[in-house]
């Protein structure tokens, strides 16, 4: 059971209600295979649908506290260095274990 976009937008509006935020806040989405019968990340374990993560926190756009300017871009590098090695958890797939980019 993936949301609809007038679920996720509803969602969103909540979020920011609950937080008493209108203006300078970031939102960060995440959708989860939903709930599992135990940690692994093996899709066989999941119990039922999708979980929505809405996390909201402040992020100013004016007075520099952004990590980019609004009205110039950005500029963008590619890194010829592999950040894991193909043995490990593949780079491509989005997940929230991040420990390979933590550790040296």
């Amino acid at each position: 059971n993936v949301h609809t976009k007038e679920e996720i937008v509803e969602a969103i509006f909540q979020t920011l209600a609950a937080n008493g935020m209108r203006d300078g806040a970031h939102m960060r989405l995440t959708l989860t295979r939903g709930e599992k019968t135990t940690s692994s990340m093996n899709p066989k374990f999941n119990v039922y649908g999708t979980t929505l993560i809405i996390l909201a926190e402040w992020k100013p756009v004016n007075g520099g506290a952004t990590t980019y300017d609004n009205t110039n871009g950005i500029s963008l590098i590619s890194s010829s260095q592999r950040r894991n090695a193909p043995t490990c958890i593949d780079s491509k797939i989005h997940h929230n274990n991040m420990i390979t980019n933590i550790l040296p």
